[in-house]
């Protein structure tokens, strides 16, 4: 569901692996802020097309 992966924990999981660690998932959103910012917008994408 859309709340698991408001948790930066989900980078932990299987399918995330192939783009390496959370750490490394963390940097390509400049940080666990803007990973969260991409979530959010995510999150208002999915609501808009639902």
């Amino acid at each position: 569901g859309i709340k698991n992966i408001e948790k930066a924990d989900v980078l932990r999981m299987k399918d995330f692996q192939k783009f390496g660690t959370p750490g490394r998932i963390g940097k390509l959103f400049n940080g666990k802020k803007g990973y969260e910012e991409a979530v959010r917008a995510l999150e208002q994408e999915l609501y808009k097309a639902g």
